[in-house]
Formats: structure tokens, C-alpha cells, sequence
């Protein structure tokens, strides 16, 4: 008999997609309307949709890793499929954000940068700082805090409250497995950094596309002269500038609906087949072809505007940022209590259910801290 770990190498895919699929299905029904936010006729949905999507697939790459890792104490995984579409999926958030901002200020003569500072704070840090705190929490319970051998300082504490700023936490508590907490706050690093350089690009917007070009070309052909920039960090950047590049053609490239979203679908074909490789510019056609055509209004025939997976892009970030805190502390649960002692325990029942706690506290946290501190920070004005 086939074991199901094996069906689940041989079919990766398929079960990534299903469990995807069903949580988005069972978040379509009524007792989820809280999550319903104001859709405007100019909001695009399938961009809503595409978020469930990518951190759908970074929470589910992860589960493999916690539970290798709690029940071997390494961090491995056997899934390259499911390894591959999880940094995909990191690679578009960072075209999105470029793509969003760099189009908040392209177009404008006067930015008021302190009130787009003050809005960014008011999105990232109610989810980043409430994640800190409850990974605090777990972990001076998991280390049973407090005993004489225990320590826990106020400057490490703070530290752990920076919303992925400077990143590189210390240890809390001595407790060895501190980094996976918040371990997928290093993309908000390189996030607060884009920000950050907004200022200086825009700059340069009266060409703006001859800029981006410019830029694309450094760091595509010039970047490697440099060497504090390694292959990923190039890679990275090469992502924000194609994100960028995104925006400034959107308006210059007239298609219609249906050849979008051939090249939508035709896009996603290509990259979960050929899977080009990542950080590269090997990924750099595919991946712009599909976010260019999402952002020309394409949802996959409509997939990416299902009602379930739209409720969950609005959650997306909280998804995005919780998972780790709470797949680690459940499988650690089911760990202690001889549930799951070798990876071959681990069943897809398990992940499916694993994964629907995941979005089920998100979707809470997005409802009851999220989006009340973003209408909050609109409606203060500096």
C-alpha cells in the first residue's frame, strides 16, 4: 500500500491547491460576512484573492518544516513543489508592494509622506506587534516561566515589538526555538526598506519609466559588481523594480479582458511547470506576465474573485505573520501528546485541519484588531 506521505510527494500540488480551495470554500458561508470589506468598483478583487493564495502557500510550506523539525529537531522538508511556490509567493508580495506604492507616489506632485508613514504604521503594526505578544506569551509558558534559570529582559521585549525593522530577534527566555516565531518578519524588513527609499525614487518620477528601466537594467546587468549584494538580495530588488515596472506599463499596454487572462493562466502554467528559477532573472518574465495581467483586472475566469478567497486575502497579512506562531505551538501539542512522534504521523487531515485554525484566529484578528486600527489611522490626520 502507498503510504499517504508518498501520495503527497507525488502530488503536491494537488494537495496544496485542494486544501486551499476547500478552507476558501468553507470561508464563502455567512458566519464569515465579518470579514466583508467595502468593494469599490475600482477595487480589484483578484489581487484580494491572489493574497489568500500566497500566504496560503508560505503557512502550508511551513507546516512540513515545524513538524520535521519538532519531531527530528531538523529543519527540512521533502515537498520541493510545495518549497517552491511558498517563495514564489513571497516573490509576488514584493512585486505587489512596489507595484502599490510606487503608485501612490508616481503620479503625484505633492505626497504627503507623513500621513503615508503614519497609514503604513497603522496597517503593520497592530498585526506584527499582536503576533510578538502572544509568541511572548507561548514561549514563557513552553519554558515554564517563571524558574531561577529563566530570563527575560525588558530591552529583548521591546525588541521583539519592531514590526520586522531591524529583524534578527534574540532568544527569549533562552528558549532555543525563539526564531521561528517570527521568523517570516525578515520580508517586512526588506518591505519597511522599500518604504523607506520612496522618498529617494520618487525623485525621479517625471521619467518614471525610463527610470524604472534604468533601474531594471542595474540591477539585472550591474549588480553583480557589487558585493554586498548576493544573488538573493539582487533577486529582491529586481522584484520591487518589476513591481514598479508593473505599474508604469499598466496604463501603456491596452488589452482586452479574455487575452488577460490567457496570459494569466498561461503564465501560472509555465511557472508551476518550469518553475523558473527564483531570485533570478530567469523568473523575471513569468512572474511580471502574471501580476501584470492580475493587475489589468484577469482573476482567473473569475477563481481569484470567489467570495471565500477574497474574505481571506483581507486577511492575508495576519495569515501571513500568525501561522508560524500557531502551527508551531499546535503541532508541539500534538508532539507532547503522542499525536504526531515521526514525520509519517503527520497526516493531511492534520495540515487541512492545522491550516482552517490558521485562517480561522487570522480572520479574527483582521476583524477585531486589523481593520479597526486602519480606520483608525484614516481618520486621523497629521
Amino acid at each position: 500500500m502507498i503510504s499517504q506521505g508518498s501520495l503527497m510527494v507525488e502530488h503536491q500540488y494537488l494537495y496544496i491547491f485542494g486544501i486551499t480551495i476547500i478552507i476558501g470554500v468553507v470561508f464563502s458561508l455567512p458566519i464569515f460576512k465579518y470579514l466583508d470589506d467595502e468593494v469599490h468598483a475600482k477595487r480589484n478583487t483578484g489581487m484580494d484573492g491572489l493574497r489568500y493564495f500566497l500566504a496560503s502557500f508560505v503557512a502550508i510550506f511551513h507546516s512540513d518544516y515545524f513538524v520535521r523539525y519538532i519531531t527530528t529537531g531538523k529543519w527540512e522538508t521533502i515537498y520541493n513543489d510545495i518549497s517552491y511556490i511558498a517563495q514564489f509567493a513571497v516573490s509576488i508580495f514584493f512585486m505587489i508592494t512596489a507595484f502599490l506604492f510606487w503608485g501612490k507616489i508616481s503620479k503625484k506632485e505633492d505626497v504627503d509622506w507623513v500621513n503615508l508613514y503614519k497609514d503604513r504604521l497603522f496597517r503593520i503594526a497592530p498585526a506584527t506587534i499582536f503576533t510578538a505578544l502572544i509568541s511572548i506569551v507561548i514561549i514563557l509558558y513552553l519554558t515554564n516561566y517563571p524558574t531561577p534559570s529563566n530570563y527575560l529582559h525588558a530591552k529583548d521585549v521591546f525588541r521583539w515589538m519592531d514590526m520586522g525593522l531591524f529583524y534578527n530577534y534574540p532568544p527569549m527566555n533562552y528558549f532555543k526555538d525563539s526564531w521561528i516565531f517570527l521568523g517570516v518578519f525578515w520580508t517586512l524588513q526588506w518591505e519597511w526598506g522599500f518604504y523607506f527609499s520612496l522618498p529617494l525614487l520618487y525623485l525621479f518620477r517625471k521619467n518614471g519609466t525610463a527610470f524604472v528601466l534604468a533601474l531594471m537594467f542595474i540591477f539585472v546587468y550591474l549588480i553583480g559588481f557589487i558585493p554586498a549584494l548576493n544573488n538573493i538580495k539582487a533577486g529582491i530588488c529586481i522584484l520591487f523594480v518589476a513591481g514598479m515596472l508593473c505599474y508604469e506599463l499598466i496604463g501603456k499596454i491596452r488589452l482586452n479582458k479574455i487575452t488577460c487572462e490567457i496570459i494569466l493562466l498561461v503564465s501560472l502554467v509555465g511557472i508551476f511547470t518550469y518553475q523558473p528559477e527564483l531570485y533570478s532573472t530567469t523568473m523575471l518574465p513569468w512572474y511580471f506576465c502574471m501580476l501584470f495581467a492580475i493587475c489589468k483586472g484577469a482573476n482567473l475566469f473569475g477563481v481569484l474573485s470567489f467570495n471565500g478567497f477574497v474574505r481571506l486575502g483581507n486577511a492575508s497579512f495576519s495569515i501571513y505573520v500568525l501561522h508560524s506562531v500557531i502551527l508551531y505551538t499546535l503541532f508541539t501539542w500534538m508532539h507532547t501528546n503522542n499525536i504526531i512522534n515521526e514525520p509519517a504521523d503527520f497526516k493531511l487531515v492534520y495540515l487541512l485541519g492545522g491550516f482552517g485554525v490558521v485562517c480561522v484566529i487570522s480572520s479574527l484578528c483582521y476583524a477585531m484588531i486589523e481593520r479597526p486600527f486602519i480606520n483608525l489611522g484614516r481618520k486621523i490626520k497629521l
